[in-house]
């Protein structure tokens, strides 16, 4: 990772969050420190790896701050952009979710 912020790592930043303000802030050590732990992190997790659990192993497993930073996935975002990690939206009911679709299935999609 270059240790230098470029026009292109803001856009990446902004664009996923608004808050690049917050990660560009972070020293070049860290900022490679923490594009080391996600990779292996997201390496480890098989193919595929949400947030959430991402953010577990960083913080359980490595104890490592940027699983509590909420410009974790600006920096997930770059890497993206870097080609060395690819996104995948997954999709998760709610408790919300699993009362309306037990309400479809009780009243046979009418509802």
């Amino acid at each position: 990772m270059s240790t230098t912020t470029s026009d292109a790592r803001l856009g990446a930043g902004a664009i996923a969050s608004g808050q690049a303000s917050v990660l560009w802030s972070l020293p070049p050590a860290a900022l490679v420190a923490g594009e080391r732990q996600i990779l292996m992190r997201v390496d480890r997790g098989g193919m595929l790896i949400g947030e959430g659990e991402l953010r577990y192993q960083l913080e359980r497993k490595d104890d490592h701050p940027l699983a509590r930073r909420p410009d974790l996935l600006d920096l997930v975002a770059e890497l993206e952009d870097r080609g060395l990690v690819e996104r995948e939206v997954c999709f998760r009911l709610t408790a919300g979710g699993r009362t309306r679709l037990a309400e479809l299935i009780s009243h046979g999609g009418e509802g």
